[in-house]
């Protein structure tokens, strides 16, 4: 069976829907066919970002809350404005996690998954 077979093209479909994220390296490592580098590279970088996502919503929950207790000690509008201003970057990056980082997480899984079924199926 040629090398350049199904798993692959399974494997080049997933990459696909993340080529706009992608650095020359990376590019370059999807053109070489060296996607378990790519794939474990990109897995390390999802962890990264997802500590520094969580970083930020336990950073902005912390100023969001100081900020509502400001309000209602003081009674400052300015208090209220910053509040309601760092609770919604904790959605958004609440929602910016969920969304993007996890579904590319789980994409490079699936990809390791396919290289290790692919190994499998020419061993036999």
């Amino acid at each position: 069976m040629k090398k350049d077979d199904i798993f692959i093209s399974m494997i080049k479909e997933e990459l696909n829907q993340f080529n706009h994220f992608y650095l020359y390296r990376e590019k370059q490592m999807i053109k070489d066919g060296e996607f378990e580098k790519l794939a474990n590279h990109s897995l390390k970088q999802t962890r990264f970002f997802g500590f520094l996502v969580i970083l930020m919503i336990l950073i902005f929950s912390f100023v969001s809350v100081y900020q509502f207790v400001q309000f209602g000690t003081i009674g400052s509008r300015s208090s209220l404005m910053i509040g309601t201003i760092t609770w919604g970057f904790v959605i958004l990056f609440t929602f910016i996690y969920s969304r993007d980082i996890v579904n590319k997480k789980k994409t490079m899984e699936r990809i390791l998954k396919l290289l290790e079924v692919r190994r499998e199926h020419y061993q036999t």
